[in-house]
């Protein structure tokens, strides 16, 4: 085999799954053979609903788990860099006999060095790399715990964690998520801060874009808000793009 089937979970440092987040592996060395130059490379997987490592295809379909190359004839170890979130560390793979192997023991037997973008090229570089064959990824926001009840499908404020409202005018320039499922008072959440979410109760007419209503609700009608704020723009009648835009007062 010409590749070591990478598994296993990705975590927060309070010991959560880190959820729907992009996973980037690239490989700093190129292996060589005699006659033979394998250039470096970079591939793209990120984690599923409850931190397990997955690849994603162009049409959403999700198989477990990372192929990741060491050399046609699986002989050479593989050097690589590990890019979550802002995270960084390095490792070496071991020789390629397509056993699945964890990434808690690639860490774990590595000598880590971390390290953090220091250019807007490397920022640029890791966005562009957490988007793959059209498949557009979420950009997840910190974890937070509920102050109140949160229905799904609405827009919050980062800030003070209740539902955002563009009927009142307070409201004009705050941070927001989108959170897709409801929260219970007291409980842990998360908010898409940019990507593709859907749902099979919407019905979005697909050449208008989508404005942050009244208490949090996605709306194509702006009227009796204080301000516009665009927040989405749909894809299809069920599904859309998280992209917040800036706000225009009325």
């Amino acid at each position: 085999m010409a590749w070591r089937l990478l598994v296993g979970k990705v975590y927060r440092t309070n010991d959560t799954p880190w959820v729907n987040t992009p996973v980037i592996f690239r490989r700093k060395i190129g292996s060589y053979t005699t006659n033979i130059q394998y250039p470096p490379d970079t591939l793209s997987c990120s984690t599923n609903s409850i931190g397990d490592i997955v690849t994603v295809d162009s049409n959403g379909n999700q198989t477990p788990g990372c192929r990741l190359w060491v050399n046609e004839e699986g002989d050479k170890i593989s050097n690589y860099e590990c890019l979550v979130g802002r995270d960084r560390f390095d490792f070496s793979l071991p020789l390629g006999d397509g056993s699945p192997i964890e990434l808690s023991v690639l860490r774990a037997g590595s000598a880590p060095v971390e390290s953090y973008p220091q250019s807007i090229i490397d920022y640029v570089d890791d966005a562009v790399a957490g988007v793959t064959a059209g498949n557009v990824k979420k950009i997840i926001s910190d974890t937070f715990v509920a102050p109140v009840n949160l229905s799904a499908l609405r827009i919050i404020n980062l800030n003070s964690l209740q539902l955002a409202s563009a009927s009142n005018i307070s409201d004009v320039s705050i941070a927001l998520g989108f959170l897709e499922s409801a929260v219970n008072l007291g409980a842990s959440f998360t908010t898409v801060l940019q990507g593709t979410v859907s749902d099979s109760t919407w019905n979005w007419n697909t050449s208008s874009p989508i404005f942050l209503g009244a208490n949090g609700i996605l709306t194509q009608n702006t009227s009796g808000l204080l301000f516009i704020r665009q927040v989405a723009a749909p894809v299809s009648n069920q599904k859309i793009i998280i992209n917040f835009g800036e706000s225009i007062i009325l």
